[in-house]
């Protein structure tokens, strides 16, 4: 169902692609034969100051007919008689309109919705581990940690960092309800595990999901998700290391496949 919405999008998009059209001709004085809402075969029309607006069968935009887009007439009020500035002004109209629904759209809905920020949420607890004894839950959102506002992963990781070892004060939305808790970090956690989490060699502790807005104009309306472990620094970074390693090596194995040598230009007589 969701891919039917493309239809209405798009009569939306084509609509107003042929507002700025009709709107350009009038300005630039190219006669306009008829305005048409939807695609023909015409169903109804009405004749206003010689230009016709046309009601069509199939709903899909809409279309601006106006003369000598053919070619074939090259009178006054023709597009064929205005100088190339008219005519490309006529011509790129459309699209400058298309970007402008893009710019308000996106607008109303940063005025509506505010500006987004980033939120840390736990996704996973292990059994027996410090987040587990100090009550986190699943679906539980971090509103402060040591008394800081936490709005990313990475500050959620460096305060219990620094507090390995000591009971550190975490404050949760959970339901709607604010929840305190307190936590003790490990000071030497199990390898494969982190501070707050049951000694686990594939996984870190407790899994933090977050959402991390875009950059641009779109950032307030515009989100994704990312998963991030919670857990042993040196871990994630042996993890990326060897990714890079992999990559790096599987390039070598394409060029050595490819048989790319230095190439030497060929002597023709």
């Amino acid at each position: 169902m969701n891919a039917l919405y493309i239809i209405p999008i798009l009569a939306i998009l084509i609509l107003v692609h042929e507002i700025g059209h009709f709107v350009t001709a009038r300005l630039v004085g190219i006669k306009v034969e008829e305005f048409g809402i939807g695609l023909p075969p015409r169903l109804f029309g009405i004749r206003r100051n010689g230009i016709i607006y046309s009601i069509n069968l199939i709903p899909l935009g809409g279309f601006v007919r106006v003369l000598g887009e053919d070619g074939k007439s090259f009178d006054p009020g023709s597009m064929q008689a205005k100088s190339r500035l008219q005519r490309t002004l006529f011509i790129s109209a459309g699209s400058l309109m298309n970007f402008l629904l893009a710019f308000v759209l996106m607008t109303a809905l940063v005025g509506i919705q505010g500006e987004a920020r980033m939120n840390v949420y736990v996704s996973e607890v292990q059994p027996d581990s410090p987040a587990q004894a100090a009550g986190w839950q699943s679906g539980d959102r971090f509103l402060t940690v040591a008394g800081k506002e936490v709005t990313s992963v990475d500050q959620v990781v460096a305060i219990t960092e620094e507090h390995a070892g000591q009971p550190m004060p975490v404050t949760l939305l959970r339901n709607g309800q604010t929840v305190e808790t307190e936590v003790v970090p490990r000071e030497n956690p199990p390898p494969g595990s982190g501070r707050t989490a049951h000694r686990e060699p594939a996984r870190g502790d407790a899994q933090v999901v977050g959402t991390h807005p875009c950059e641009g104009v779109a950032k307030a309306c515009l989100h994704w998700v990312f998963v991030q472990h919670v857990g042993d620094r040196s871990r994630l970074e042996r993890l990326l290391r060897l990714s890079r390693r992999g990559q790096a090596q599987q390039s070598d194995e394409q060029r050595d496949e490819r048989g790319d040598r230095p190439h030497r230009p060929s002597l023709r007589r």
